[in-house]
């Protein structure tokens, strides 16, 4: 048995009646078979177990699109429960406990953007960027233009070092939002990792101007240092992480971006790469 004909039987076992004698004898033998080999048939068997059933007959339960998925009504009844048990795990930050229930859903047939993206964060948020990074590819974004869901992926994709597709997809994010600080900033920045130093400093200085006062500026002031250090313009490397360092100074990331800085520039060894 296959875990798709696994998935499909778990409502009529949950609900079997001793009495009424539904599913033959050898079907149940291999269901109880493939129950014992298989670790993540057993997990979803257990989680649909402890969902109160009311939940199932809940369409408000799903989330990313319709339900036309092609799949019988069985499963359709599995889908509704593991996608409220993904979305309070993906609630309660619990990324990592969601990622068995999501490779489920997608190896069933239930791909949604959503489930890829949270799958990809769980990865990240366990440090596996390889298959955080090759979960994000498998997305069918080329006709996204919600920019909400392309600035969630851009960032993803950002996290686990996909920076070729974080860049494309902040464009797009850009052309939507040309004004949006958070955007510029994150655009900068991939051009930066995409070694596209003239873009990244245009687009840089471009924030400043038009944020100068904003509390967030030192972010904008931070990823300038780093292309100035990227390109070995030192001193205008330390005036940016300084003015950054002067506005932020307990953030972890600017400190450390600053030690390097202004080690280079007095001679001393670098171990630590800022791209």
């Amino acid at each position: 048995m296959d875990c798709k004909h696994f998935v499909n039987l778990i409502p009529e076992v949950l609900l079997l009646d001793p009495e009424d004698q539904t599913i033959e004898e050898t079907v149940m033998e291999e269901f109880d078979q493939h129950f014992e080999e298989c670790e993540n048939c057993r997990k979803i068997f257990d989680f649909i177990g402890l969902i109160d059933s009311t939940l199932i007959s809940q369409s408000d339960m799903i989330f990313g699109g319709k339900d036309d998925f092609g799949l019988d009504d069985n499963r359709m009844k599995i889908l509704h429960p593991l996608r409220q048990v993904s979305l309070t795990l993906r609630k309660n930050k619990e990324f990592n406990k969601a990622i068995p229930i999501l490779e489920f859903l997608i190896g069933i047939g239930d791909k949604p953007l959503a489930n890829y993206l949270f799958l990809a964060l769980g990865y990240t948020n366990i440090g596996d960027f390889d298959k955080a990074l090759s979960t994000l590819r498998k997305a069918d974004l080329q006709d996204v233009t919600e920019f909400d869901v392309l600035i969630r992926f851009a960032q993803a994709f950002s996290d686990c070092g996909g920076h070729e597709e974080s860049r494309k997809l902040y464009e797009k994010c850009y052309e939507l939002d040309p004004e949006n600080k958070y955007v510029m900033c994150n655009l900068g920045s991939a051009y930066t990792e995409c070694r596209e130093f003239e873009a990244a400093e245009a687009l840089l200085s471009k924030t400043i101007d038009l944020y100068p006062s904003d509390p967030d500026i030192y972010t904008v002031y931070h990823n300038l240092a780093v292309l100035y250090y990227e390109t070995e313009r030192m001193e205008l490397a330390i005036e940016m992480i300084d003015k950054s360092y002067e506005i932020s100074p307990e953030h972890p990331d600017i400190i450390r971006t600053r030690e390097i800085i202004h080690n280079r520039a007095k001679g001393k060894p670098v171990i630590l790469y800022l791209t």
